[in-house]
């Protein structure tokens, strides 16, 4: 169900269409370095997990990826406002498509498809792109702390039909989902390493306890689950058309399971 926009969502995005995208792009970099260099919390933050993730990279490796991390962020956003305009006739020039074997694959057998994925590339396309090539989905959330913002990115993220869960206790939902047959995507990495984790037999931490709930750490602990764990599309910023033979067109009918996706 989409999200009723507000009469600010509507002004922001109409605003920012107005600035040619590459003025926008310079715009939000020049922010988000500010940013990066005014709000010294996130930066530590962002430094130390880092430092966590690399620790053969120096200190100033460290600072350079950290920058271009913001650098990143402030891309994904200056983009945002042209997300609502992608439509099946020009989505090629913004997506390249990966995978769509899985989905017809896990399609088929008609148990639902869990995509989880990473925050890689610009993941705002994500509920745009599957939309267009397969059909709408559920997509795990965190609601923003700024709620002009947070009105504005579910709006988009649900124009095309696509339905928001809460993050925090939205297992028992997407096991539901997944009953039916539906598409659940989540950019979570608490929630990967937390299934990772049941499938181990591993001890949870605070915050992967509270992603998953109860319910579905009992289902996803059953012997035999069928849960589908697909990488349904990975979208990418791409300004040459995707490759023929690789997805199917935007807007047709996907093809039979075996067969091979029509040329773009």
């Amino acid at each position: 169900m989409a999200v009723e926009k507000t009469k600010t969502t509507t002004l922001i995005l109409f605003v920012f269409r107005l600035i040619p995208k590459f003025v926008r792009k310079a715009i939000f970099i020049s922010l988000f370095i500010i940013f990066y260099h005014l709000d010294s919390r996130r930066r530590l933050i962002t430094l130390h997990n880092l430092q966590r993730s690399f620790p053969e990279k120096n200190y100033r490796e460290i600072i350079k990826i950290a920058k271009g991390t913001y650098r990143h962020f402030a891309i994904v956003g200056a983009e945002f406002p042209e997300i609502p305009y992608i439509t099946k006739e020009n989505a090629h020039k913004w997506l390249d498509v990966d995978g769509y074997e899985n989905y017809l694959t896990a399609n088929a057998k008609g148990k639902g498809i869990l995509s989880i994925v990473a925050h890689f590339g610009n993941w705002e396309l994500l509920p745009v792109g599957i939309p267009i090539y397969a059909r709408p989905i559920h997509i795990v959330y965190r609601p923003l702390d700024n709620k002009i913002i947070d009105n504005v990115v579910e709006y988009v993220r649900t124009m095309r039909g696509n339905s928001l869960i809460p993050k925090g206790g939205s297992g028992k939902k997407i096991m539901e989902l997944l009953k039916q047959n539906q598409i659940n995507v989540n950019t979570s990495d608490d929630f990967l390493k937390a299934f990772t984790a049941i499938q181990q037999k591993q001890p949870l931490t605070p915050d992967q306890e509270k992603v998953l709930g109860s319910y579905a750490k009992a289902t996803i602990s059953k012997p035999g689950l069928t849960t589908q764990v697909a990488g349904l599309m990975k979208t990418i910023m791409n300004k040459n058309p995707a490759s023929p033979g690789t997805p199917p067109a935007a807007g047709t009918t996907p093809p039979a399971v075996g067969t091979t996706p029509p040329a773009m």
